[in-house]
């Protein structure tokens, strides 16, 4: 078919050259030459087409990065399971890349979009109608998500994954209909921009950076969160309520922390406060050279002595990096954490965390999850079918249960054991797995993320449920449709569900406010406390839940 579709260009082609030839008609020698162009590209496509064969090794490496389940609607998935890809500071070619640092809590984040649409499927919200998905492993890196995004975009109905070139996608069917994710705001905005082309829906679960709420630059973005403008606005507000007029800043070298300080510093001097230093912890260099830079920031942090209050957009990674230097210093400081690492448990677990100081969390507004939680406990192993996720977190925890030699959550996330872990799965392979009733994955559960992930699957079903004129128990239309009909929908939902309405608003966010958390002690560790405020966006005010808040207040720092 491919051949006979390449003879047919090249025919056409051939013709035009002669027709052209003909031609002396000047004023039609561009539209000529414009058109021969298109011809020839077209060739060019479908002899690449020919060429593209994903290599299987190349489906070997890929295998381990993404599960995948039938449907007819598939929905696309992009959470940052692993943290990291091993660097190469002199890349020379464009090989493919291996992940590292297992992250439970993406895993979690995975199972609760399954759990979503295993939901749904069950219900009669979509009759004679199953949805299905791909979910891809970012490794918290933009081009490992842009290779999935290239999958997603691969025409439907065809055996290769292969993109077709066009001036104008209306009528392309894709074999994926919108996108969940990615979580960072860095890869979004990779993402969306790749995305565009199709304006295929991108829903977020947690990326705020304000820029994703331009709907010129990211017209098919869209997140299930409010934009960081509120949560850089709440926390000035934090700052003035309780008279604390001397801050430093600290942001990861991200979008998503960037662009958070820099509204946060903005709103808080328009209230009247100082900054004392501001600093920025790079990402996307070498171990060594973040790990250099964190030294320098924990060093301003133990000389400012007069600085008490800290604020911090920033990766859980490095907070615990600059958190265990500081804490050889027994510096004690109020930090003020945004929602990227406000309920992160791998900080909350470290040792000699209590003697940090009182740390206040942003995060995102959260809802019953009751019945998630059960669905966590009673995972096995074969639960969700072809979960290589899941089976490499089983893998994991058997062997760090009989490591026994540090904290389970270090030993599962930590790339030191890799060469164990490899033998340890040669040895394993064709076994069944030991399944242990644990509170492990529970654990990492974080409410607000998890409750923003089951908002995104609901809207996309109430968005196909309109598009696919579901209504007394049939859907009217079929699954056949292009993306960017499924976006019009999506910007018209308009539910309440659970006493939470699902609604996006003009720049696609949601509006649903912050939750504020203070961290407290427990065993020498430290935990989520009670809500003790919430933020309301609308009304621009903290709701007091907890008389602790107030505390606060009685404590004044000076310059």
């Amino acid at each position: 078919d491919l051949v006979s579709r390449v003879t047919v260009r090249y025919q056409e082609l051939v013709n035009f050259v002669k027709v052209s030839a003909a031609c002396s008609n000047h004023s039609n020698l561009k539209m000529l030459k414009m058109l021969r162009n298109v011809l020839l590209l077209q060739v060019l496509f479908v002899v690449c087409t020919l060429s593209i064969q994903t290599p299987s090794t190349c489906e070997n490496l890929h295998d381990s990065y993404n599960i995948v389940s039938p449907g007819d609607i598939i929905i696309g998935g992009l959470f940052a399971v692993h943290v990291k890809i091993e660097s190469s500071v002199d890349l020379k070619k464009p090989e493919g890349q291996t992940c590292k640092g297992f992250d439970v809590r993406g895993l979690v984040k995975v199972l609760a979009m399954i759990h979503s649409i295993e939901k749904i499927n069950n219900s009669t919200l979509l009759p004679g109608i199953k949805l299905g998905y791909k979910i891809y492993d970012t490794c918290t890196e933009p081009t490992m998500a842009l290779r999935a995004v290239m999958k997603f975009l691969s025409k439907a109905n065809s055996s290769d994954d292969c993109v077709e070139v066009r001036c104008n996608y209306t009528d392309y069917l894709p074999k994926v209909k919108a996108v969940i994710g990615p979580a960072t705001s860095e890869v979004s905005i990779a993402v969306a921009r790749l995305l565009n082309i199709n304006l295929m829906p991108q829903i977020s679960y947690s990326a705020s950076a304000k820029i994703l709420s331009d709907k010129i630059r990211f017209p098919a973005f869209l997140r299930t969160i409010p934009s960081d403008t509120f949560q850089s606005k709440a926390m000035a507000m934090l700052v003035q309520t309780f008279g604390w007029n001397w801050v430093g800043t600290i942001a990861s070298d991200d979008d998503y922390s960037r662009s958070g300080i820099d509204s946060f510093i903005s709103e808080a001097e328009n209230l009247g406060a100082c900054i004392a230093f501001q600093e920025i912890i790079p990402f996307y260099s070498s171990d060594q050279i973040t790990t250099s830079r964190i030294k320098e920031v924990a060093k301003t942090i133990i000389n400012r002595t007069r600085v008490n209050v800290i604020v911090m957009f920033g990766r859980a990674s490095h907070v615990i990096e600059l958190f265990e230097i500081l804490n050889t210093h027994n510096v004690s400081k109020i930090w003020i954490a945004s929602d990227s690492w406000s309920s992160n448990n791998n900080i909350t677990r470290m040792e000699k965390i209590q003697n940090i100081g009182n740390i206040i969390g942003f995060t995102f507004k959260s809802r019953n999850i009751s019945k998630f939680r059960d669905y966590v406990k009673k995972l096995s192993i074969h639960s969700t079918g072809v979960n290589t996720f899941l089976k490499k977190y089983y893998m994991l925890y058997n062997f760090c249960t009989d490591e026994q030699n540090e904290d389970l959550d270090s030993c599962i996330s930590d790339a030191k054991y890799l060469l164990k872990y490899n033998e340890y799965q040669n040895m394993s392979n064709g076994k069944e797995l030991q399944y242990l009733e644990n509170a492990f994955l529970l654990n990492n559960i974080e409410p607000g993320v998890t409750s923003s992930i089951q908002w995104s699957v609901y809207a996309l079903t109430h968005a196909l449920q309109n598009l696919l004129k579901c209504n007394e128990g049939i859907c009217h239309r079929s699954s056949d449709f292009a993306p960017w009909e499924l976006l019009q929908e999506l910007k018209k939902v308009n539910v309440t569900k659970e006493g939470n309405r699902i609604q996006f608003d003009s720049f696609g966010d949601f509006i649903s406010g912050y939750d504020i958390l203070m961290w407290k002690p427990i065993k020498g560790k430290m935990a989520f406390g009670h809500i003790i405020a919430e933020y309301d966006i609308q009304k621009n005010k903290f709701i007091i839940k907890d008389s602790r808040f107030n505390n606060f207040k009685v404590i004044f720092y000076h310059s």
